[in-house]
């Protein structure tokens, strides 16, 4: 897991990340929303119906009580919290298999709830994640992460690799 720190703007960004793409990628940003007209449940199987993947129904379930959405499984994106749509796309990357997962821009969605974020992190440490946060946020998240910072025009050069 890295992080990157950039004051870009998000849809060049991920432009530019896509364009230099390898492998397969998966974005956790605001500029791509969850379906407004379809709840959380069927966000999250039309990445797998879409796909042709196949994902056991049970481990969906087990993911949606670990991150407190399954009593929310019916919700609309209106009537869940930014952090609670956070987990929503980072399980729509998951189910994705993107071999790298971004997360562009996120750490405002938790303003009053930083610990969690922290948590997710610590707790679902991977190789494949890249946090890209604005400048602002890069003595906070270093502290509390305690990642390797990587310069972005570099890690895009390198082919994204870490």
């Amino acid at each position: 897991m890295i992080l990157i720190f950039t004051n870009k703007d998000e849809k060049e960004l991920i432009y530019e990340i896509k364009s230099k793409r390898v492998e397969k990628v998966g974005f956790v940003c605001d500029s791509l929303p969850l379906i407004s007209n379809l709840n959380l449940i069927e966000n999250l199987l039309l990445i797998v119906e879409y796909h042709g993947l196949n994902i056991d129904k049970n481990s969906i379930v087990e993911d949606l009580k670990r991150y407190n959405l399954f009593n929310k499984r019916y919700y609309r994106k209106d009537s869940l919290e930014l952090f609670e749509i956070f987990f929503v796309k980072y399980l729509m990357c998951k189910y994705f298999q993107a071999d790298t997962i971004c997360f562009v821009n996120q750490f405002h969605s938790f303003v009053h709830k930083r610990e969690i974020f922290y948590e997710f992190f610590r707790e679902n440490y991977s190789e494949n994640f890249v946090i890209i946060e604005r400048d602002v946020y890069k003595k906070l998240l270093i502290d509390n992460l305690k990642l390797k910072e990587m310069d972005l025009d570099l890690w895009l050069k390198n082919g994204l690799k870490t």
